[in-house]
């Protein structure tokens, strides 16, 4: 833990308390831990806050806030802060994620892609600060691993990324200090780090987890701010790598287990849909026109308009069909549609036609497969198709399946 001298008196100059503020260095800590009153200055908020880092238009995910308030700040203003609540709550500066000659830590925290066609991911920006810094980065490198599920789990494997390969692309202050609510903090500069997910593949709906390593100049950190909320003492699932082992990232003081602030950063992925949900089916009866009711009962043809939907990219040549075999009690009539060019947010309908044998059972079901290809991928999709209702299903004599029998048309036995 950091040992830190304590005065109860005003510092005579500022710095006077910045050179007792400065910790004694210890390599190997989990987290940095607030001492009692450090680095207090006697400063008006005479200024707006600096500006406050704000996410690219691209940000796809935010594992929650790094800053939760203002504080008076060092250059006088009223500065954004992410504010450890040590009088009420934690006591946790910050979470070792360093990287050094004698340290080996890591953070990882998991992140969900929603359901839908899934995401590309291209960045991620990561927080990180080192004790003594000034407002210009000392953070030289940034490793990540992306895995489809806790570092922690044995079954978890590693999406992209290595322990070793810098991908950091830029650094640089978020406009944040960390600091206690006892009185503003200037050796805590908050950093913001893009990390390069180059090589990553496309993410489906799901859960991942992002594990990252920090190494900067300076012999304190670099450290990680957690998640803050003015008043909450956190509940998150951040797990640490402490060189052998992973373990929850828990604050010493209220021992809660801790999130990070992160954001993932992309497009959505680009897919043909195939929107079954929107599909119109349409029953037929030759012989009876009274029975096209909305109900597909035996012997009836049955027409289906499927709509197809480009997400997030443009699809060429598209093409719908149904796949074989057909269902058992089921012909084909019509089993293909050319759709051209969809663009993205558009959509395409596959028209279909298919016979129902009379003999086939009243509710029953059946299942038609529908396979789209396209030149930039393909999509499948499945209908099913209700024969009959309670109440409703009478069998339709088509006219193909009138014979003539002894001079007369009569339904085939």
């Amino acid at each position: 833990m950091e040992k830190r001298t304590v005065r109860s008196a005003r510092c005579s100059t500022i710095a006077a308390c910045i050179a007792i503020a400065l910790p004694s260095l210890a390599f190997a800590q989990a987290t940095e831990e607030a001492g009692t009153i450090e680095n207090i200055l006697d400063l008006q908020s005479t200024q707006a806050p600096l500006a406050i880092w704000l996410p690219p238009a691209d940000v796809l995910f935010s594992n929650g806030a790094f800053a939760d308030g203002t504080q008076a700040s060092c250059s006088g203003d009223a500065g954004n802060a992410s504010i450890l609540e040590a009088a009420t709550l934690n006591t946790t500066y910050g979470f070792n994620v360093s990287l050094t000659a004698s340290t080996n830590y890591r953070i990882a925290d998991q992140f969900t892609v929603p359901a839908g066609p899934g995401w590309n991911v291209t960045n991620a920006y990561v927080l990180a600060y080192q004790t003594g810094s000034t407002t210009t980065s000392t953070m030289t490198a940034v490793n990540f691993r992306l895995w489809n599920g806790s570092p922690a789990d044995a079954g978890s494997t590693v999406l992209c990324g290595d322990g070793t390969t810098n991908a950091m692309s830029a650094t640089e202050f978020s406009g944040v200090y960390r600091m206690t609510d006892t009185g503003p903090g200037c050796t805590r500069p908050v950093m913001v780090q893009t990390v390069s997910l180059a090589g990553c593949p496309a993410l489906a709906a799901g859960t991942y987890w992002l594990d990252y390593q920090v190494a900067g100049t300076l012999a304190s950190g670099p450290w990680s701010p957690p998640v803050v909320v003015l008043g909450s003492a956190g509940s998150g699932d951040a797990v640490q790598f402490d060189g052998s082992a992973w373990n929850p990232m828990i604050d010493t003081g209220s021992s809660t287990q801790q999130d990070v602030p992160f954001f993932i950063a992309g497009t959505s992925a680009s897919a043909l849909e195939v929107d079954t949900a929107s599909a119109v089916v349409t029953d037929h009866c030759a012989t009876a026109p009274g029975q096209d009711n909305g109900v597909v009962e035996p012997g009836e043809h049955v027409m289906i308009s499927v709509p197809v939907d480009a997400v997030g990219g443009n699809f060429t040549a598209v093409n719908a069909s149904l796949g074989l075999p057909a269902p058992v009690g089921v012909t084909y009539v019509t089993s293909s549609a050319v759709l051209g060019d969809i663009s993205a947010g558009n959509s395409a309908t596959a028209n279909f036609e298919v016979a129902v044998d009379g003999g086939f059972a009243c509710l029953a079901t059946f299942t038609l497969p529908i396979a789209i290809s396209a030149t930039e991928g393909n999509a499948a999709g499945s209908l099913d198709v209700d024969v009959g209702s309670a109440g409703n299903c009478t069998v339709c004599v088509d006219a193909a399946d009138l014979i003539f029998r002894d001079g007369f048309e009569s339904p085939a036995p």
